[in-house]
């Protein structure tokens, strides 16, 4: 949450895989890194990238878009500077 009635949600989620095919499968246990990129910032909304990485070798990819709105009445609002 931010201050000033204003709260940050997640508008989208999608992930893309490359271990079925290309690379393997990823069991529990296993060691991975997850590498973050601010890829966009809009007026209302940012964008952060996921690089999913085995032992320096892209397993997957995710991309979250987040929005910033009114706590109140749940509209777009403009994110603070």
């Amino acid at each position: 949450m931010l201050g000033g009635g204003l709260a940050v949600i997640v508008g989208q989620v999608k992930l893309r895989n490359y271990w079925e095919v290309v690379r393997g499968k990823l069991f529990v246990g296993d060691e991975i890194t997850v590498e973050t990129h601010v890829t966009y910032i809009g007026t209302t909304s940012f964008q952060i990238c996921y690089d999913i990485l085995r032992s320096g070798a892209k397993m997957g990819q995710a991309k979250t878009v987040h929005v910033c709105i009114d706590r109140d009445n749940r509209k777009k609002r403009e994110l603070p500077d």
